[in-house]
């Protein structure tokens, strides 16, 4: 009896298996967009690396810049014009004005005017919280604004009154583009702004608020390869400090400068087939042991 009530309550608990089975494709599948793809810019920027960026174009009329791609954030960041700009005064008239940095603005993916924008409604003064985590803060300056995906030519949809934060501290380099499809809320729960994401699914720009993103960087080897080859170099620095401690032992010692080779025994460590990479340069011999830090330089 305990056995068939067993069987009974499997049953029940397997229903919901024959419902999900009966499921049919969709009748009309042309009714689905088609996904976006939106092509780096390839001008590899950044201060913490060289990495791919994204163009984007804010404003009335539009004003080109690059941002990163940011998953935690449903935010379009760009850099404040007032980021780059400073004063210089004129020696001949003794009058000060302004001048745009222009390091400071290529540096940074370029500058956004929200003065000369046409459509850019003001909202207020409010914090940058996304990696408050991290020590790294602000306040950025926010509003609503055009924003399009892309440059001319290869441009992607263009979205009217989307969130826009306008940034001016250095611990945000660049501004990004939030792909994260929650809404923002300034002041309460009521009258969230929409993210981009799910103003362009609203919009059926796309068929879904899912994105795939990879970030490129400028460099020559893999992630295998640059994880293999920070294995190899900690295994060769510990080998090579055991053998350095034995050397300066004996120089302390015996006041004997005996030849040293970092790379004897070392077929994987960085440089050991360029040997002249790696030297050793001794400030002091004696018999007194050696100030940290001031003997082995590796070059």
């Amino acid at each position: 009896m305990l056995l068939v009530r067993g069987l009974v309550a499997l049953a029940t608990l397997l229903a919901p298996c024959r419902t999900a089975a009966s499921l049919t494709p969709r009748a009309d599948k042309s009714s689905l967009p088609a996904p976006i793809t939106v092509a780096p810019d390839q001008d590899w920027e950044g201060i913490d690396g060289k990495w791919n960026t994204f163009s984007l174009r804010v404003g009335t009329p539009y004003q080109p810049v690059h941002v990163f791609v940011s998953t935690a954030s449903q935010q379009t960041w760009v850099v404040n014009k007032l980021a780059c700009l400073y004063n210089e005064t004129d020696q001949a008239t003794n009058t000060t004005f302004e001048t745009q940095d222009t390091d400071c603005y290529n540096g940074r993916g370029w500058t956004f005017n929200s003065s000369d924008s046409t459509s850019w409604d003001y909202n207020g003064f409010y914090q940058l919280w996304i990696e408050k985590n991290l020590e790294l803060a602000g306040n950025g300056r926010y509003g609503w604004d055009t924003v399009g995906l892309g440059l001319p030519g290869e441009e992607g949809p263009t979205l009217l009154n989307t969130t826009v934060g306008t940034i001016i501290t250095s611990d945000f380099w660049l501004g990004h583009f939030g792909v994260n499809p929650k809404p923002t809320n300034f002041t309460n729960f009521t009258d969230p702004s929409p993210s981009y994401m799910s103003l362009l699914f609203d919009q059926k720009h796309i068929p879904s608020v899912s994105f795939g993103y990879t970030a490129g960087a400028q460099y020559r080897t893999s992630m295998h390869e640059l994880a293999r080859d920070s294995a190899n170099r900690f295994r060769w620095l510990r080998r090579a400090w055991k053998s350095y401690a034995r050397w300066i032992r004996r120089v302390a010692l015996g006041g004997e400068r005996p030849d040293l080779d970092l790379c004897a025994g070392q077929r994987e460590g960085p440089g050991c087939r360029n040997r002249e990479h790696y030297s050793i340069h001794v400030d002091q011999v004696g018999h007194e042991a050696p100030q940290p830090g001031s003997v082995f330089h590796v070059h």
